[in-house]
């Protein structure tokens, strides 16, 4: 239920790894428009779409702040997270949602090129989620863990045998992390985007010719939207999904039940 506010998660911090993407950036903002203070996440040498995130937040009344880091660090992680707690209060919502993937062929991918992406996709999101977690836990103020996996946790991808590797077991760490913090009332849950129209993959969907086969074989006919994903992340903060966890949802127009993708034609 909304508090006094109107705004479903109006008192509570989210910290959303990788908030300067193109999905990141929907669900810092739709976080922030149903009331959190938000930590855009984001790594490298470039914090301008960070700092726009937090521009667009702030000039529509909410709070947020931008946090650089790298997930796969351990060290790091936990330093992000304490700037997180000093800086907007506490934390009681991550999103794990920073992700990196190459194009390798199986026979030739060369071991720190799997670790790589193994590192990113799946250790690191263990190492966020565990950070704040110890705090939640010390604190009992509970908490929600969302873990940005991929509908690649199930279909198959010939030359992204890494990637798929990493969300499949981010599936599953999800699964024994419900398990594990229940008891600190803890939840955590799996969110398997589909085809979504992000600048990562613009070079399909900006395309005529490829959107429409794309759209072709997704049964809902159109490929997802960020505000699509968005959306359901930030019900699942919320107290209406309280008995949500350890659950694994797809947010993808049905594409995994599409026998194509099922055998990795994609």
């Amino acid at each position: 239920m909304a508090n006094d506010t109107g705004q479903r998660l109006a008192g509570k911090v989210a910290f959303v790894t990788g908030g300067d993407g193109g999905l990141g950036s929907a669900m810092c903002k739709k976080l922030a428009a149903d009331g959190a203070a938000v930590a855009v996440g984001w790594f490298g040498k470039d914090s301008s779409k960070a700092d726009a995130v937090v521009k667009a937040i702030t000039d529509a009344g909410g709070r947020a702040i931008a946090v650089e880091g790298n997930v796969a660090d351990a060290v790091n992680d936990q330093q992000d997270i304490q700037t997180v707690i000093d800086q907007l209060g506490g934390i009681h919502i991550v999103v794990n949602n920073a992700g990196y993937e190459n194009d390798h062929e199986f026979l030739e991918m060369p071991a720190e090129v799997w670790r790589g992406v193994i590192d990113v996709n799946l250790t690191g999101p263990f190492l966020v989620a565990q950070a704040a977690a110890r705090w939640m836990a010390a604190n009992q103020t509970g908490g929600v863990i969302i873990n940005i996996s991929s509908v690649h946790d199930v279909i198959p991808w010939s030359h992204f045998a890494h990637y798929c590797s990493a969300k499949a077991g981010l599936s599953m760490l999800t699964k024994c992390m419900a398990v594990a913090l229940a008891e600190h009332k803890i939840r955590a849950v799996t969110v398997c985007p589909g085809a979504i129209a992000t600048p990562i993959n613009q070079n399909v969907w900006g395309d005529p010719e490829l959107s429409k086969l794309l759209n072709a074989k997704i049964p809902w006919g159109r490929i997802g939207q960020p505000e699509d994903v968005a959306n359901v992340v930030s019900f699942l903060c919320g107290s209406e999904a309280e008995y949500i966890n350890g659950s694994q949802i797809y947010v993808d127009g049905a594409m995994v039940q599409y026998a194509d993708f099922q055998h990795g034609a994609v």
